[in-house]
């Protein structure tokens, strides 16, 4: 099923007023971060950090902790950013905070919360974020796995409790170059989710670098997916993409089959349609076990 299930930014301006009043600016501090960050200083932060390869499946079995498929409901930003977060939490353990113990997430309770519980129509990557900030990503040990047929937004006070202990910090894009953004924000161990128009095709194909690649098929969707991890072969950047369409997208590098390596042409050619939103996450917030032998710096 390709769901048709992102809603452009430009349509709820209600959201972005309230996202645009929240940001705050930040000086890089991790111990001292807001929930909602300026982009421009946000932007400033990324120039002077360095460049990091952040292929977290080397250490993570990604079948762990992600859902392949969002099945028949056009619940994609809610997996783009559960997605995205997941990604940032495994990066932040594996490279920057080795405490973190990451839990696997049903991505569908916090987009159908914030769609007041109706299961129809899609939603925005700046709706998704705001969610992901206040009440958090729920997780399966909470709610069960995923399940495109349960509707209830009843739930526990202790998966309440557990959703709040997973929150984003976030910043929305604002420029005209969200592919130049997806690549630093990216290559400096962030994550992101994004809505676009323009659709990627089935399975992988290895490019001239030997690199397992996405291509886009020249169709239109109205979709949401996240962009989760980064590398350099031969002098090309690549930012590996991640979707909720099942895995299609078999690869013997490794890499999760629910997504593929996306070399910067491609990338750039795919943020370039009608329309184009995105959100960074800058910290996934998660509980920490001091039990967790430290693994900075893996590669």
């Amino acid at each position: 099923m390709k769901g048709y299930g992102c809603t452009p930014n430009a349509r709820t301006p209600k959201v972005m007023s309230y996202i645009k009043s929240m940001a705050v600016p930040w000086d890089g501090n991790l111990d001292d971060i807001p929930d909602v960050v300026q982009w421009d200083s946000f932007e400033e932060v990324l120039s002077g950090l360095p460049q990091i390869e952040t292929q977290w499946w080397k250490k993570y079995d990604w079948k762990e902790y992600f859902v392949p498929s969002q099945d028949f409901r056009p619940c994609c930003a809610g997996f783009a950013m559960a997605n995205a977060a997941m990604a940032r939490t495994l990066i932040q353990t594996a490279f920057q905070f080795s405490e973190q113990k990451p839990e696997k997430f049903n991505p569908f309770l916090t987009w159908l919360l914030s769609k007041g519980g109706s299961p129809w129509g899609g939603q925005s990557i700046g709706a998704m974020a705001k969610y992901g900030n206040e009440i958090g990503n729920f997780l399966v040990a909470d709610i069960g796995e995923y399940d495109p047929r349960n509707l209830s937004t009843s739930r526990s006070k202790q998966a309440n409790t557990n959703a709040a202990k997973h929150q984003i910090c976030y910043t929305i894009y604002e420029g005209k170059d969200p592919a130049s953004a997806i690549l630093d924000a990216c290559s400096k161990g962030f994550t992101c989710f994004i809505g676009n128009d323009r659709e990627v095709a089935d399975g992988t194909f290895l490019d001239s670098n030997g690199v397992e690649c996405v291509q886009l098929s020249g169709r239109h969707w109205s979709h949401a997916q996240a962009h989760v991890g980064y590398k350099v072969v031969n002098g090309t950047q690549y930012v590996f993409w991640l979707n909720s369409h099942g895995p299609i997208y078999s690869s013997n590098d490794g890499t999760p089959d629910i997504g593929g390596w996306m070399p910067e042409e491609t990338l750039r050619e795919h943020m370039g349609g009608t329309f184009a939103d995105l959100a960074i996450i800058i910290y996934s917030e998660c509980p920490y076990d001091p039990t967790i032998k430290p693994t900075l710096n893996v590669t």
